[in-house]
């Protein structure tokens, strides 16, 4: 056999219903603060997040402007250093022609000298072959 059920009132089925409002009313405030809280966390995260991001960009731009400037630096210096050898080995070529220049002298000046001692040899052993044939052709003369 059923069970027979007591019937329940309309007060006490209004009863149920405000008690079921307030449960559900106060589970929902749960759940809202449960929620703002939530959300607050998710934005610290994210105002941590791009402050390291921030950091990170801050991080990342001052290694690129130290880099940079050490690039130009390492530039300037061996542009300095090419131009230092460039004028040197342009010093290096106007001595080196200078010296051709001072060689090519010095080799008229021992050809001109050359010339000059066989043309003196010449006329010594001219004069000597002159003085011997005269010796020969005429013995006697005092």
């Amino acid at each position: 056999m059923a069970e027979q059920q007591d019937p329940v009132t309309h007060g006490e089925l209004v009863e149920i219903v405000r008690r079921l409002d307030d449960r559900i009313s106060s589970m929902d405030r749960s759940m809202d603060d449960r929620f703002q809280v939530v959300n607050e966390r998710i934005s610290g995260m994210d105002r941590r997040i791009d402050e390291r991001f921030e950091a990170v960009n801050d991080r990342i731009s001052s290694l690129d402007r130290n880099l940079n400037d050490r690039i130009s630096s390492l530039d300037r210096s061996i542009d300095d250093r090419f131009q230092l050898v460039n004028e040197r080995i342009s010093s290096m070529d106007r001595r080196m022609d200078d010296m051709n220049q001072n060689l090519r002298e010095m080799r008229i000046d021992i050809r001109m000298l050359t010339r000059f001692v066989m043309g003196f040899y010449g006329a010594i052993l001219a004069v000597v072959g002159l003085a011997f044939t005269l010796y020969k052709v005429f013995p006697n003369i005092p």
